[in-house]
């Protein structure tokens, strides 16, 4: 059901729904400033413009009913507890966020027009995939690559699992190969990322060569 609830969802930046949709805009607005200081209390959002904004919200009054009945339930937990009015099945209701770095703010942005870079990634309902559509949907907006520019320590798994399935990478050198031959920003700190994978791919090769040593016994043992 979630699933359905989220592909009925829409997504846009702050600029179209603001031209477009203006009886929505402030009430979407207020709710993202709500999810973005839960989070990042001291984040300053006036130097971004509403292009740079994108938001995903449910809107159809059935799904709204039904979305809380479902938290109601127990299904899904809200990220902030200050959310908690908007879940009122009448007004829309915003479920994840997506703001994108301005290409100006770094001069590296020239050299791959094909990407664009996360500045922050939220989202007011947990656990049902919220962050993975966004992605998605910004990707096909933009026409372009979205990767994040930080990762920071809390938000690790998550973008090894999108990263993963994108690259490919056997370990943090593969993946440093790859954004140079991409020709990435210089910016990137990916440093939990790398982190991350040094220490799975630790674990991968200690059960290999535990497992290698244990068919070694066993060959030896082996009776004729």
């Amino acid at each position: 059901m979630m699933n359905k609830l989220l592909s009925n969802s829409k997504t846009n930046n702050f600029g179209l729904i603001q031209k477009h949709n203006p009886e929505i805009y402030e009430t979407l607005y207020e709710q993202f400033i709500v999810i973005l200081k839960h989070n990042w209390a001291n984040y300053q959002i006036g130097h971004i413009p509403n292009k740079c904004i994108f938001i995903t919200w449910v809107y159809k009054p059935k799904d709204l009913c039904l979305l809380k009945e479902s938290f109601e339930m127990g299904d899904f937990m809200m990220e902030s507890p200050a959310s908690f009015k908007y879940l009122d099945a009448i007004n829309p209701l915003v479920v994840s966020f997506l703001i994108l770095h301005q290409k100006h703010d770094y001069i590296c942005f020239k050299y791959n027009c094909s990407v664009n870079y996360v500045e922050l990634i939220g989202s007011s309902i947990t656990g049902i995939g919220c962050g993975t559509k966004m992605l998605q949907r910004v990707q096909r907006l933009k026409q372009k690559d979205i990767l994040p520019l930080f990762i920071i320590d809390t938000s690790v798994g998550f973008w090894f699992s999108i990263l993963y399935k994108k690259f490919k990478f056997t370990s943090s050198n593969s993946l440093i190969k790859i954004d140079k031959d991409l020709s990435l920003s210089y910016q990137l700190n990916w440093k939990y990322l790398f982190k991350l994978i040094d220490e799975k791919c630790q674990i991968v090769a200690s059960r290999v060569a535990t497992e290698f040593v244990t068919d070694l016994f066993k060959l030896t043992n082996i009776t004729f």
